[in-house]
């Protein structure tokens, strides 16, 4: 098996992922990083299945399940200040006095970031793209800017988290959908036997580890459902 996972899900999905998996196959090739360039090796043969923010509907002789919707966050320096927190009020966050650090451009999150911004109409000043959730909560836990993020990948950060302010989106907010891709070359016993595994774990793990940190966040998860044989 060679599948290759978003980075957010590096070490709170894919160990337990692995491990459970790890019965069912002879070898194993786990690779990570932004959805594009997991895209890529899919698309390059170097991969059989991936989990990534774009469904990727232009590559043929491939197959998706969506299984999981994530609302996203706004993160902040735990000392950021507001005279009073309205979720409802982007002016705040505008204002904050921060650079707003963005997602690299061309990976799932930044696009998802970037058409959303375009769309509610909201120009923020950015003098960082990263692509790298580690990365970019480092730099706000050191006063260096504010972002919009998905919580899944704090898991993989809990030791700054307490340097760390995580508010709610103004409305309407925003979501991002995760898929399962696989090429078509791939067995399909073997790919349910994937998906089923990766629900498992995230609402066996993933989730109940998550509202011990965010535990207003969760009513705004979706996981689909297991597929049955």
């Amino acid at each position: 098996l060679r599948i290759g996972f978003v980075d957010s899900f590096t070490y709170c999905v894919a160990p337990e992922f692995i491990k459970r998996i790890s019965p069912n196959i002879s070898h194993l090739t786990c690779l990570t990083g932004s959805s594009d360039r997991l895209i890529e090796r899919l698309r390059a043969n170097e991969l059989d299945i991936i989990i990534s923010s774009d469904p990727a509907y232009s590559l043929e002789k491939t197959r998706r399940l969506f299984f999981l919707q994530e609302p996203s966050v706004i993160v902040l320096p735990k000392n950021t200040q507001f005279s009073t927190l309205n979720s409802s009020n982007w002016s705040q966050f505008l204002l904050c006095g921060l650079p707003y650090i963005s997602s690299y451009g061309k990976s799932g999150g930044g696009i998802l970031a970037t058409n959303f911004l375009k769309t509610m109409g909201l120009k923020l000043l950015s003098t960082m793209n990263v692509d790298n959730i580690g990365l970019k909560l480092k730099l706000i836990a050191e006063n260096k800017g504010w972002s919009i993020t998905r919580t899944v990948g704090f898991l993989n950060h809990l030791d700054i988290l307490d340097q760390l302010k995580v508010v709610p989106l103004p409305p309407p907010g925003l979501t991002r959908k995760l898929y399962l891709i696989s090429s078509e070359s791939m067995s399909y016993e073997l790919y349910v036997t994937c998906f089923n595994t990766l629900i498992d774990v995230l609402k066996e793990q993933t989730l109940p580890e998550l509202n011990k940190i965010v535990p207003w966040l969760l009513k705004d998860f979706y996981l689909a459902e297991k597929i049955k044989s």
